[in-house]
């Protein structure tokens, strides 16, 4: 087996480093995150690094400077960027400076981790970093890996499926209609549409004065939506993450602001088991009111703990209830598709389940 896979990010901005560093680190990749230039220099001269996901915009210069001393390298390290669309000229001096790729804000966290399997993979890479690692557990070798989450279409690709089907109970109905989605929907609308939602706070009532629901909030962000709502408990659905920068302001800010803060894990790609979910319900109806319910993105796990809720403790009707988990709100379920299904694999279970214990 080869050496262990190091990454070093390269990013300014605090909420999208914090995400990416999370979702590489998941991905079973040693990753660094540093947020300037000066910093990165630094970290090249004391460690030896597979792969540099690199932001060409830093504060104190331009990343592309690191590409210099990346290519002199022997062997040279590879390189992603990772530009906002009006980069252009970045990202064509990139490649001429040798970046493998370029990425494209906003991005799924999918490409980008399909994208980082395809360059430590392709041939000619050292052996010791040629052991990539995959949520599946498989080695890859010299192969470039295609991504399988068809959750993220790239642009050019025609018209490719970004809806979801919950209307229907039968597994087969929702990939027929999935299916047929994908001649009828084009991309870059619909793509744009869910880079806004997911690159925003995504807060919203789910039910004024009583529940409300959101993204990953800076102190800021949160210091004002709990004076201007009134709410009284945050339930963060990513679960205890002491050091980590999100966390720690999320918590400081909390005790600043006199709100109880509860912290309940969950993970958009894992089942919502019944038990979970009968302890989620204690707590929610135990909480003080109002409530904020966030996750990352505030698409996904916490739109399922929005329907939960809508049931479960308001009494609202199932299909007013389950408009909270769609893609009005970011979330895409497609059936053996989407990253995120298992949540509403997670719905159709737990809606048998408290029929019965009612």
């Amino acid at each position: 087996m080869g050496a262990t896979v190091r990454i070093l990010l390269v990013e300014d901005d605090a909420i999208l480093g914090d995400a990416l560093r999370d979702h590489v680190a998941a991905d079973g990749w040693d990753v660094d995150w540093v947020v300037d230039l000066q910093a990165a220099k630094r970290a090249l001269d004391t460690a030896c690094y597979s792969l540099i996901l690199l932001d060409p915009g830093l504060p104190d210069g331009s990343g592309l400077e690191l590409l210099t001393l990346l290519s002199a390298r022997s062997p040279a390290t590879p390189a992603i960027i990772i530009s906002a669309d009006d980069q252009v000229t970045d990202r064509q001096r990139s490649l001429q400076l040798g970046a493998a790729d370029c990425l494209v804000k906003p991005f799924s966290l999918s490409t980008l981790s399909a994208r980082i399997r395809n360059v430590l993979s392709a041939p000619g890479r050292v052996s010791g970093t040629s052991v990539v690692p995959n949520r599946s557990g498989d080695a890859i070798g010299d192969r470039p890996v295609l991504s399988g989450d068809a959750d993220a279409p790239q642009r050019g690709e025609g018209k490719v499926a970004m809806v979801r089907w919950l209307s229907t109970r039968s597994r087969k109905m929702k990939l027929a209609g999935a299916l047929a989605a994908m001649l009828a929907l084009p991309v870059l609308g619909i793509g744009t549409y869910l880079a806004a939602v997911n690159l925003g706070d995504n807060f919203h009532p789910v039910i004024p004065g009583e529940l409300y629901r959101s993204a990953q909030l800076t102190p800021r962000q949160l210091e004002t939506y709990v004076r201007d709502n009134g709410i009284r408990t945050i339930v963060n659905l990513r679960g205890e993450n002491k050091n980590r920068t999100w966390y720690d302001q999320e918590i400081d800010a909390a005790r600043r602001l006199g709100v109880e803060h509860i912290d309940f894990k969950m993970s958009a790609s894992q089942i919502l088991t019944a038990d979970r979910a009968d302890q989620l319900v204690s707590i929610l109806r135990s909480a003080p009111k109002p409530i904020l319910i966030h996750c990352q993105a505030g698409a996904d796990r916490t739109g399922l703990v929005a329907v939960i809720y809508s049931q479960q403790i308001a009494g609202i009707d199932q299909k007013t209830a389950e408009r909270q988990l769609s893609i009005v709100y970011g979330h895409v379920g497609i059936p053996y598709l989407s990253g995120a299904f298992a949540m509403d694999e997670s719905l159709q279970n737990l809606e048998k389940h408290f029929s019965r214990v009612q």
